[in-house]
């Protein structure tokens, strides 16, 4: 211990503001993965693979409609209010903040009508799944409060407000929804699991207001004026980013839905949302890390942010090492969880774990390119990705069903970050 202890008083500064930020968001992201991990057991357990199936395909409209809601503003606004803030101008802070919030405002509700309207549509049409179509229109009363309290985590985390950030983000919606779903689903089935997620999202939005309210109440409360244009020249590139995003995300459970059966989908979200255990370390170093690299590359620090990612990826290999071995040789046991008929999907979780470790390996590349002005390199890197899944999920998926997308999905995140890998190497760190 006290060789640990001198070594943590040797680091870097920054290095060390990095990880004890780290480890505060890795106790709040346990948190956060234990609430999700316990979320989808719960949804599993009470409906099983085929009525899970539904309800994640409803989930995937959903958050698809609310990203495009953001218009890639949430990772904009780190960038632009940890720069603000670290300079002291506060007007700025609010200006930016004040401006990303009422665009949000005005897109979501558009696109929650449209999702409402068109939720038979989409039910019977596109997907051939009649059961789709109530829990789709109640979802979509999702959209407008998931966009904004998004919008704020990300505010949040600009601030440096790390543990007000996960909690938005990750924390509050999952527990709040494991909380309310066991009535509702007993009485309304996948409507109401779905009913749940609005209310428990409406509840979140809440807290990211007041706590945003709380940490700027030292600032001047006037905005300042912030350009439209300026926020919208990092906004949109960061945009089809995030769209190429969910298309890696999101596409193997959308054309299960298309080409195999909700069964089928039920099996694959089991699976892949456990595999994402792996990678929580991540996303915990990922929370702190943004601001930090948007703050060193504002002050032209290129010697300590090169220690910074290379010391934080070191660590998280060996944190999620464990992880990836549990799941590589004892799968079934953490698929029996979700209910015996989960424990076909053993092989999905093996694959994907292994893509999950390779993102954790590469370290938190995509955050260092957007934060360091390199939108646009990280747009084309994912234009490639998202035309990779494309592509591997129109092969694999009609042939090898919840197999094919598990493969599918795994290659792309790999290639995805092992790219970003190569593009920080050239474009940032050397």
């Amino acid at each position: 211990m006290k060789v640990l202890s001198l070594q943590f008083t040797q680091m870097d500064g920054h290095l060390r503001e990095l990880l004890r930020g780290a480890s505060t968001a890795a106790s709040l992201k346990f948190l956060a993965a234990l609430a999700a991990f316990g979320l989808n057991l719960l949804i599993a357990r009470m409906l099983g693979p085929e009525g899970s199936g539904i309800y994640y395909l409803a989930f995937t409209l959903v958050t698809i409609a609310a990203v495009i809601a953001r218009f890639g503003l949430d990772n904009t606004l780190i960038r632009f209010i940890a720069a603000a803030e670290s300079a002291g101008r506060y007007a700025r802070v609010q200006g930016v903040y004040r401006l990303g919030f009422k665009l949000t405002v005005v897109i979501s509700l558009v696109l929650a009508g449209v999702m409402f309207a068109s939720a038979h549509w989409i039910a019977t049409v596109v997907f051939n799944e009649a059961a789709l179509s109530l829990p789709l229109q109640v979802m979509s009363l999702a959209v407008p409060p998931f966009a904004l309290f998004v919008i704020h985590a990300q505010a949040l985390q600009g601030m440096k407000r790390i543990r007000d950030a996960i909690a938005t983000l990750s924390v509050i919606a999952p527990v709040l929804t494991i909380l309310l779903s066991p009535l509702l689903i007993i009485q309304f089935g996948v409507a109401g699991a779905s009913a749940a997620y609005v209310m428990a999202a409406v509840v979140t939005l809440g807290f990211g207001v007041w706590r945003w309210r709380i940490s700027t109440n030292h600032h001047p409360q006037e905005a300042g004026r912030f350009s439209i244009e300026e926020l919208f020249s990092s906004s949109v590139p960061l945009f089809w980013v995030a769209i190429m995003n969910l298309i890696v995300a999101w596409m193997p459970t959308l054309m299960l839905g298309v080409f195999s059966t909700t069964y089928e989908v039920g099996l694959f979200n089991a699976a892949n949302r456990t595999a994402m255990l792996v990678s929580f370390v991540l996303v915990a170093v990922n929370s702190i890390a943004a601001p930090k690299f948007a703050e060193l590359h504002q002050q032209g620090d290129l010697a300590a942010l090169r220690n910074v990612v290379k010391s934080s990826t070191r660590l998280m290999i060996l944190a999620a090492s464990p992880a990836l071995m549990m799941f590589l040789f004892f799968p079934g046991a953490f698929l029996h969880l979700f209910g015996s008929k989960f424990e076909a999907a053993g092989n999905f979780l093996r694959i994907m774990a292994c893509g999950q470790f390779v993102n954790v390996a590469t370290g938190s590349v995509g955050y260092l390119l957007m934060m360091t002005g390199n939108e646009r390199v990280l747009r084309r890197i994912t234009i490639v990705s998202a035309s990779s899944a494309i592509v591997l999920c129109l092969m694999l998926i009609p042939v090898y069903g919840a197999l094919g997308a598990s493969i599918a999905t795994a290659c792309v995140v790999a290639t995805q970050n092992i790219l970003c890998v190569f593009t920080v190497k050239k474009n940032v760190l050397f």
